[in-house]
């Protein structure tokens, strides 16, 4: 790193400036020329005035050590350099009159040089950053030709994380990206003419023969288990599609709420830096020590959004307890319209 030690004001003040090292001179060598030299220049250097100044100095760094402050990330120290004088006249343009070889003013700083560094390769300070859930939700309303009526699926949630640095504090700080999550609802075809399975969206689209069989196959008798109506011969489509859809909203609420609870949770995670710890020194040390920890909070959030979602403790399938209810809101209408509304 190339220095500059400029001329003194006002420049008729004559005398020495000293160049030394407040702090960590032994980590560092100093030299007149970016090329180097034969020998380095010993610290403290005494410069004549006005006759040495300016001055042209290289500054190589040639150990770290966590003895002296940190100015920059992580873990290489830094060197600070000041640039005093004696003899510092009382005032900006007075050639210090009555000044002697006896004069012995205190030092003054009048240059401050940090040694600073870059993040580790590969490392990135922190900022502002997406982790919200991104659902992407498949749905096929008319592509089954076979049983069952309909099907409801997810699958576990992906996600990125990072550990950035956290410019001025001195820790590597957790970033969750790219939270994806998935559902997918399949139903059977309103059309597929499977033997003895009948969809209707009316009750004048059942025969009247049929009437009987048509009202109790669409009538759910009990919303608080998870049977549903019969549908031995008779179904309605648009029925099963709400209740399909019914599984895909409970499931991102609870699915939802834990991924959430889940991203707060592994950005509270940090590492101090600390040279002495490798776990610490670069970001990917960082990710590498709480990888799994953070897997572990994925893994939980599914975990209790399926708690949620159907309550191991309770006899009944909770989640099909909701879906047959809001299936029930479009067959009912349809099996109380029945025997009247049949068709001759």
């Amino acid at each position: 790193m190339k220095i500059t030690l400029n001329r003194v004001i006002p420049t008729a003040l004559t005398g020495n400036v000293t160049l030394k090292a407040t702090a960590g001179g032994n980590k560092i060598k100093l030299w007149q020329s970016s090329t180097k030299g034969s020998s380095p220049i010993t610290l403290p250097k005494i410069y004549a005035i006005p006759a040495d100044l300016p001055k042209y100095l290289y500054v190589e760094g040639v150990e770290t050590s966590s003895s002296v402050g940190w100015q920059a990330p992580p873990c290489v120290g830094t060197v600070i350099i000041t640039l005093g004088v004696n003899d510092k006249p009382d005032e900006m343009y007075d050639t210090c009159p009555g000044s002697s070889s006896t004069r012995d003013d205190d030092p003054q700083t009048f240059l401050g040089i940090f040694s600073t560094v870059s993040l580790p390769t590969g490392c990135e300070y922190a900022g502002a950053h997406g982790s919200s859930v991104h659902w992407t939700d498949l749905a096929d309303y008319y592509s089954l030709t076979v049983p069952p009526f309909g099907t409801f699926e997810w699958w576990p949630a992906t996600y990125e994380f990072d550990f950035k640095y956290k410019d001025n504090d001195g820790i590597w700080v957790c970033e969750i990206s790219n939270v994806n999550a998935k559902t997918e609802i399949l139903v059977r075809s309103p059309s597929s003419l499977l033997p003895g399975q009948v969809s209707v969206a009316m009750a004048s689209q059942v025969p009247c023969i049929d009437a009987y069989l048509a009202k109790w196959d669409l009538y759910d008798p009990n919303l608080t288990d998870d049977e549903g109506a019969p549908c031995s011969k008779y179904w309605c489509h648009i029925a099963v599609m709400f209740h399909e859809q019914k599984h895909r909203t409970d499931w991102k609420e609870f699915y939802g709420g834990k991924l959430a609870i889940a991203i707060a949770n592994s950005e509270s995670l940090q590492s101090v830096i600390d040279c002495g710890d490798p776990d610490t020194t670069t970001c990917q040390a960082a990710e590498n020590y709480w990888k799994y920890s953070i897997l572990a909070q994925f893994i939980a959030a599914e975990y209790y959004a399926l708690r949620s979602y159907n309550d191991p403790s309770t006899p009944v399938n909770e989640a099909d307890v909701r879906a047959y209810a809001a299936e029930y809101e479009w067959e009912q209408p349809i099996s109380a319209a029945l025997p009247d509304g049949c068709t001759p």
